[in-house]
């Protein structure tokens, strides 16, 4: 029987890598298509390290949906599925860890 950790680590790495291409391309089609918007986010990178502030400013932006209000199909796809595997990635981390605590995986 494989252990659950052994199956839980794979996936959350995976979805890393997914959600670090999605950012990347949501940046990009933020400032191609609205650089004000990513001038007001702190011109997001994950090249050019940004202040925590800036992050953090990302971090609202998609967490409260406001670039569903930018009236870009691109931009509210690529913002929806990050905030999608955000929150299976979430599910994945408490399942492993507790898998991992309880000594079950």
């Amino acid at each position: 029987m494989i252990d659950t950790i052994g199956i839980v680590f794979p996936v959350l790495v995976g979805f890393v890598v997914i959600l670090i291409i999605l950012a990347m391309w949501l940046f990009k089609a933020i400032e191609k298509d609205h650089p004000e918007t990513y001038e007001a986010l702190g011109r997001p990178s994950f090249l050019w390290h940004g202040s925590l502030e800036n992050a953090m400013d990302m971090m609202r932006f998609l967490f409260k949906r406001e670039y569903a209000s930018l009236g870009n199909p691109t931009v509210r796809v690529l913002g929806d599925l990050i905030l999608l595997i955000s929150v299976l990635y979430a599910i994945g981390f408490f399942v492993g860890f507790y898998q991992f605590k309880s000594g079950q995986g």
